[in-house]
């Protein structure tokens, strides 16, 4: 089974499951990042979208920041 396939849904829906409080989906190839965050309500909301640029934030870790540009060197 392709890992995408695996990482979008199986793995998503067993960590909302279990309350992990966020989730990040990383795509070097396509230089992009999703965050998701558990909502009050339960099922996780799409928190950040970032391509290739721009400042990351955790909902968990407040001192997590950084700029994406920082990860997908050029």
């Amino acid at each position: 089974m392709d890992t995408f396939i695996i990482d979008r849904y199986t793995k998503k829906a067993k960590y909302e499951q279990f309350g992990v409080k966020e989730y990040w989906i990383v795509d070097p190839a396509n230089q992009t990042l999703e965050v998701f965050a558990l909502s009050t309500s339960g099922p996780y909301e799409l928190f950040l979208f970032l391509a290739k640029t721009g400042r990351v934030r955790s909902t968990v870790f407040a001192s997590l920041d950084f700029d994406l540009s920082d990860i997908f060197v050029k």
